[in-house]
């Protein structure tokens, strides 16, 4: 996927982490830029599911649906 800015959008990318009875996800973009040079953007956490109880259960491919990137595509 090509954005207005010229990166080529490769994929997105979930990273999860655990503190204090919480699990807190990012969404990261990555890609290569219009001279074929690799770009990561993010961390982005406005999305439902930024936080949850550790624990819950919840559907991952949910969170890929939100993702800024496909957003504005």
């Amino acid at each position: 996927m090509l954005l207005p800015n010229g990166v080529r959008l490769g994929g997105d990318l979930l990273v999860a982490r655990s503190a204090d009875g919480m699990t807190k996800h990012y969404l990261y973009g990555f890609g290569t830029n219009s001279a074929g040079q690799p770009v990561i953007a993010g961390p982005h956490k406005d999305f439902e599911g930024h936080h949850v109880s550790s624990g819950q259960t919840f559907a991952v491919n949910s969170m890929f649906a939100q993702s800024p990137f496909r957003k504005s595509n």
